[in-house]
């Protein structure tokens, strides 16, 4: 009969020690984490920075490559130009980060993609030497959804947590929208 020594530990024993130290280290190792850090903008300081505020509907896109990025365009239909120098009954091109090509996608958080023959207020910066084209002015807060599904009137939602519009220091839209008619007349007040 073969005898163990007292201090030896039984084998399943030492197999516990060896994940429970595995874990610990596994759990320390540095991992890619997914979080994402709002500065809130207002839409007076999209609105400064924008060559164009309007509300246009996207009628078609087309994502493609360029070079290792995929970008989607938009053509939209601008039905009305609160701010800059694009009139109202033209199309423009919208470029976007992100998309699909075949079975490739691409995407970046927090960036909407507008859906065709939806409305939506773009806060629009000319896309320098691609003529009729255009990029949002801000990456996440640029594109703001119009909705009537809640009542009669056209609400505008902000696209962010991080949105506020403010007027003269007083906070008048939060995460329940504005009505348009209110954001056009404080957009078109930004000097």
């Amino acid at each position: 009969m073969r005898h163990r020594p007292r201090d030896a530990a039984p084998r399943s024993s030492r197999v516990l020690a060896a994940l429970t130290i595995a874990a610990l280290v596994a759990s320390l190792t540095p991992r890619a984490t997914h979080a994402t850090t709002v500065v809130p903008v207002t839409v007076e300081t999209l609105a400064t920075r924008a060559d164009a505020v309007v509300i246009a509907t996207p009628r078609w896109s087309r994502s493609q490559w360029l070079g290792r990025t995929i970008v989607t365009d938009y053509e939209l239909e601008v039905s009305v130009s609160v701010r800059g120098t694009v009139s109202a009954g033209t199309t423009i091109v919208l470029r976007l980060a992100g998309g699909s090509v075949g079975r490739i996608g691409q995407m970046i958080p927090g960036v909407i993609a507008p859906a065709v023959g939806t409305p939506y207020l773009f806060f629009l910066s000319r896309a320098a030497g691609i003529a009729n084209t255009y990029y949002t002015t801000h990456l996440t807060a640029a594109v703001l959804p119009l909705s009537t599904a809640t009542t009669p009137t056209v609400l505008v939602r902000p696209a962010t947590e991080g949105m506020v519009l403010q007027d003269r220091g007083e906070t008048v839209m939060s995460s329940q929208g504005v009505t348009l008619a209110r954001l056009v007349e404080v957009l078109r007040a930004v000097r």
